[in-house]
């Protein structure tokens, strides 16, 4: 390959930094956001499936207190709700 051509090779590969070339602040805002956003959605699965294996472990080891199960199970289950919210959340900003 003669120079010339490795000039244009060069010129013609993007860096990371061409993403944010033309981007003002409200653009950065929005991929800071969409990054946060996919971080937390992809962060949210291994909570879910921890409070589910709690869940089932209350289940599976079932104590003679049926008030004790029920609030335990209770407890679980709206903590999954405020996981599943957040979930909703974040994969809102990623996608927005």
């Amino acid at each position: 390959m003669d120079e010339k051509s490795m000039a244009t090779q060069k010129k013609r590969s993007g860096s990371l930094r061409s993403i944010f070339l033309h981007a003002d602040s409200v653009d950065m805002l929005l991929m800071t956001l969409g990054f946060l956003g996919a971080v937390g959605d992809g962060a949210s699965m291994p909570v879910l499936l921890q409070v589910t294996g709690k869940i089932m472990n209350n289940i599976g080891g079932t104590s003679s207190v049926a008030d004790a199960f029920s609030h335990s199970i209770n407890k679980n289950a709206v903590f999954l709700c405020y996981v599943a919210c957040g979930q909703w959340v974040t994969c809102f900003l990623g996608g927005f």
